[in-house]
């Protein structure tokens, strides 16, 4: 099941190409897609492909919006060619990819942000 929690505020939508995701994620008004603008958690069981899925997806946004910036804030120790291999499978093709270290000094949600977020927004 896919809540969405907190305030609303009007956002896009892309169309992924995946019909049952998109259908999921169906808005108010019928509208197809992923949310733009939103915050999403994808979490379940080690190994049920969640990094994939996620990779994919942000791929697939960043291609219907011209290969945006895409940043990995490592977490969980995963492999960067790994995952680089999996967005260039997926189709993303810009050279705006960045693997984001996980902030060793800390491991405060605020520092892990604040990394992630200095890169995004640097121009």
């Amino acid at each position: 099941m896919i809540e969405f929690e907190g305030k609303h505020f009007p956002f896009g939508r892309v169309v992924l190409g995946l019909h049952s995701l998109d259908n999921a994620l169906k808005g108010g008004d019928d509208a197809l897609g992923f949310p733009t603008r939103t915050l999403v958690e994808i979490y379940g069981a080690t190994g049920v492909g969640k990094s994939t899925l996620t990779l994919d997806i942000l791929s697939r946004i960043s291609q219907a919006y011209g290969n945006l910036k895409i940043a990995c804030l490592d977490l969980e120790n995963q492999d960067e060619n790994m995952v680089k291999n999996v967005l260039h499978n997926s189709g993303y093709s810009a050279e705006s990819f960045v693997w984001v270290e996980h902030p060793k000094e800390s491991n405060t949600d605020e520092a892990m942000l604040g990394v992630l977020l200095d890169y995004l927004w640097e121009e």
